[in-house]
């Protein structure tokens, strides 16, 4: 199984039924989603920004900045201090799940946004798609992009796509190069039947910051 994988269980929160994904896959997520950009990674000053946010300083200001533009921030439910959870409207798409990571020494280095999860290949691949197409504007050609199915007969159709998915035999995932950072987008399968999109956007300064954290722990 590919170590991005999302099949994360939810887990209502309000009565707006709001839900965050399973904590053992977003931390995998995000994890690998930093270690997979170090041979993109650069030496500029400047930091790759979230809603025009460089992604850097202490997660409690971050999330401030981000509460500013109308993301709600929700409660911790599982109780670790190295990410915060909001919520809110992103890039057209309502309810979505904002995750922000920082490293051991609290500097921001990751943001993630996973939309909200759909039980129809239909619309989370209209919505890849989108996406793409509106990342490709901002960031130029991809660094990497695998669009495909791992199954020995190429699925026909919509239902069969999907069920695919659900199955863990298809990879849909782009990555961008930012010069200062990388932002990757994945379709991928959750819990409860569901398929879900990610972003991820991953600051190159910090990922230093949090790979040097890490290793002072060994």
């Amino acid at each position: 199984m590919n170590m991005y994988q999302l099949h994360s269980s939810l887990l209502p929160i309000d009565n707006k039924q709001k839900a965050i994904p399973n904590m053992k896959n977003i931390i995998l997520t995000l994890l690998m989603g930093i270690v997979s950009i170090i041979t993109y990674a650069q030496t500029e000053s400047t930091h790759l920004k979230f809603k025009g946010i460089p992604i850097d300083g202490p997660l409690d200001e971050f999330v401030s900045k981000l509460e500013s533009k109308g993301f709600e921030a929700g409660e911790n439910l599982l109780n670790l201090d190295d990410r915060a959870f909001l919520y809110g409207n992103f890039a057209g798409h309502n309810n979505c799940t904002i995750i922000v990571q920082r490293t051991p020494s609290d500097i921001v280095c990751a943001v993630g946004v996973i939309f909200e999860p759909k039980d129809s290949w239909q619309l989370l691949e209209s919505s890849y798609m989108n996406l793409k197409l509106s990342l490709l504007k901002k960031y130029g050609t991809p660094s990497s992009c695998t669009e495909e199915f791992q199954t020995p007969i190429q699925p026909k159709n919509n239902k069969e796509k999907f069920s695919s998915m659900m199955a863990d035999e298809c990879t849909y995932e782009t990555h961008f190069d930012a010069g200062n950072g990388n932002i990757v987008l994945r379709l991928d399968r959750f819990d409860l039947g569901l398929g879900a999109i990610l972003i991820m956007y991953t600051d190159s300064t910090n990922l230093q910051i949090y790979l040097k954290d890490t290793e002072s722990d060994l």
